[in-house]
């Protein structure tokens, strides 16, 4: 359903800038009744707790700022325009807390440097991994959480080695 454009091209309440033109509570008048109409309300051209209440739930539903106040966002939603898309916040996964060419996983009997299951700093970086896995957060590196960081890097496209590197730990956290 779309407002009158017409009726508000005539009084440009959507070309307006300045606060006191925008539809609020208190505001009487022709563009109240055809907003009550638009939100399916008796039309009695005061904006009162009513229409507001109204607006708020209409905001509410689109996904716009809920203040009660039909400014220029609100309006265009009620003519069937998109309003500016908000920016997604950018996603800022925690940093890989070990040195390059480290690892969380299982104890090893090889060369490969790993960290997390001996050291009492690193726990709580595994914490943070299984926590994400959806698995008890003990802070140690086992074989439960081998086998769900498998699950994950074979599900994420990643080689498939049990150890929680930075390349797992990245895909984890930046998305």
């Amino acid at each position: 359903m779309g407002l009158c454009s017409k009726h508000y091209a005539k009084h440009r309440y959507h070309e307006r800038k300045k606060a006191g033109d925008l539809l609020r509570k208190g505001t009487k008048g022709t563009p109240v009744k055809e907003l009550q109409k638009d939100l399916g309300l008796k039309a009695d051209g005061y904006f009162g707790a009513g229409t507001e209440k109204a607006v708020k739930a209409y905001q509410r539903s689109k996904g716009l700022t809920v203040d009660g106040v039909v400014g220029p966002k609100t309006l265009a939603a009620l003519k069937g325009k998109k309003a500016p898309a908000k920016k997604p916040k950018k996603k800022t996964a925690p940093e890989f807390p070990l040195a390059k060419g480290h690892f969380f996983s299982q104890p090893m009997r090889t060369d490969r440097a790993h960290s997390g299951f001996y050291s009492l700093a690193d726990r709580k970086h595994i914490v943070k991994i299984q926590q994400k896995l959806g698995i008890a957060g003990d802070g140690l590196y086992g074989k439960s959480t081998e086998k769900k960081i498998r699950a994950f890097q074979k599900k994420a496209g990643l080689s498939v080695d049990g150890a929680c590197g930075d390349k797992t730990w990245n895909r984890m956290f930046n998305r």
